[in-house]
């Protein structure tokens, strides 16, 4: 019996899941076929030791035991790329699997592919994938995730505590390998919920009570267990607590109206474009805005109907991407916002209206995302050419003075001197001669490409004092020479 039914989904999705898996590597392509990295993953290629030290300071234990398992397989950007893009199209397609089992009204064919291209297009998830030091570990703690989140719904159906226990485990598992985790683990808790009781499959308040009481239970005791685990190494290991991820809270740090400004600002950039979103992602955000609409509607559709709580539940599912927004009264990194596309996917496909018109609108804004997503990978592409001829030309100028001498590299400069890059991402396009006004990742990059040098970045606010007075690269005197540092002055 069980055989049959997986034959007879097979036949029912087969063409669905070969076009989606096509579409995955169409949108991924040129990172699939090109070769280029960005920021943090050349630190990775040259301190590898140093980096994961830094992650487990972050609390980010299983990220870096699963880089320790596989140590033995040499670091290689191709592979990496393509064993990324293919667990993140299985962690898609176990997401919609999740919802897909609970909610019939997203059991078509056309709603599971669009459900998958709004994910798989999403510049979220390649700005999170871009960061190539890290995105199959990302992908396939995506894939663990959506696992657990399986096993969660067993649970409340056959009322097994091994399921419990399972989930409990995989979800401690993947926030110690990044915390965003635990807001997508909110948002899908509560789409559960809301479908459930839609089909009538929670019925009475005491059902609904238990759900939630359980769900934030297993939550709390995944919690604890991270924070436990993450306690006990940094005890061990002797780690200095790392200031990076509570810098990001602003209620810690800033003037309430600082926040409050900060939290509307997020929702604007988020559902109606505006600050990061509108110069870069313009197609993105009016699938956002659209989708937004049709959840509103939604929910008023319940109001009217008098199904106060559905309708409650409808306006947490449209929130839900700002949890840590909310938490942090700052804007979230573009790339941790996890839980953004894969709600706008549920939505879109749960208020689906069966007219032409909306299939072809939906899919004018799923074009819109693959060519936001083109764009930002092949401005990325010409931004690692750019950097790659900048660091010849740098190395070139001063490769006779560095026998015995540390290169030293100030200011910033982008090396697209052209302004031929248009397009740019939180990180993608962005020079590692100009990291956000900075150039300290410059040299750890030039020895990715093989040059032969000695840094001291630790001397980089010493050294741009001694070359204040001099003229910005590539003017002549803009290279300083002495008994230990090669100083080259960008801006």
């Amino acid at each position: 019996m069980k055989k049959e039914k997986i034959k007879n989904i097979w036949h029912k999705y087969q063409k669905v899941l070969l076009l989606s898996f096509f579409f995955f590597l169409f949108c991924y392509g040129i990172k699939l076929f090109t070769y280029s990295y960005s920021l943090d993953t050349e630190a990775f290629m040259i301190y590898r030791e140093s980096f994961l030290n830094s992650w487990l300071q972050l609390n980010r234990f299983s990220l870096v035991a699963l880089k320790e398992i596989f140590a033995f397989i040499p670091f290689n950007i191709y592979v990496t790329n393509w064993i990324t893009v293919f667990l993140f199209y299985l962690a898609s397609v176990f997401t919609y699997f999740n919802f897909a089992r609970v909610c019939s009204k997203i059991r078509e064919p056309k709603k599971a592919f669009f459900f998958l291209a709004v994910i798989g297009s999403s510049p979220i998830f390649l700005e999170q994938f871009n960061f190539t030091l890290q995105s199959a570990e990302i992908a396939f703690f995506l894939l663990l995730f959506q696992i657990g989140i399986y096993f969660l719904q067993k649970y409340f159906e056959e009322h097994k505590k091994y399921y419990a226990c399972l989930t409990i485990l995989l979800l401690f598992i993947c926030l110690g390998a990044y915390q965003s985790f635990a807001p997508l683990y909110i948002a899908e808790g509560i789409i559960l919920l809301f479908i459930n009781v839609t089909s009538e499959k929670i019925k009475s308040n005491k059902e609904i009570f238990n759900y939630i009481f359980h769900t934030i239970l297993i939550f709390l005791l995944s919690f604890f267990l991270y924070f436990l685990v993450a306690k006990l190494l940094s005890n061990i290991l002797n780690l200095n607590s790392n200031s990076y991820l509570s810098n990001q809270i602003s209620w810690l740090h800033n003037p309430l109206k600082t926040s409050i400004f900060q939290i509307i600002k997020s929702i604007a950039c988020i559902y109606f474009g505006g600050g990061y979103f509108v110069s870069r992602y313009v197609h993105f955000t009016f699938l956002n805005l659209f989708v937004l609409i049709l959840g509103l509607k939604e929910s008023l559709k319940y109001f009217k109907k008098k199904k106060y709580f559905l309708a409650i539940l409808m306006l947490m599912i449209l929130a839900s991407p700002l949890i840590m927004t909310f938490l942090l009264g700052n804007h979230e990194p573009v790339r941790a916002q996890f839980t953004l596309p894969i709600v706008i996917s549920l939505l879109l496909t749960y208020t689906w209206i069966d007219k032409k018109s909306f299939t072809i609108l939906v899919t004018c804004f799923v074009i819109g995302q693959v060519l936001v997503m083109g764009a930002l990978q092949y401005n990325d592409y010409i931004r690692f050419q750019n950097d790659k001829n900048m660091a010849a030309e740098i190395y070139e100028d001063v490769k006779e003075y560095l026998p015995n001498r540390k290169l030293i590299i100030v200011g910033a400069k982008d090396s697209d001197i052209e302004g031929k890059i248009k397009v740019r991402g939180e990180a993608m396009g962005i020079s590692f001669f100009d990291h956000y006004g900075l150039s300290d990742r410059a040299t750890t990059f030039m020895k990715t490409l093989g040059y032969p040098i000695e840094d001291a970045r630790e001397y980089i606010h010493e050294a741009t004092n001694l070359v204040k007075d001099l003229e910005a690269y590539p003017k002549e005197n803009s290279i300083l020479v002495n008994d230990q540092y090669v100083i080259v002055k960008l801006s």
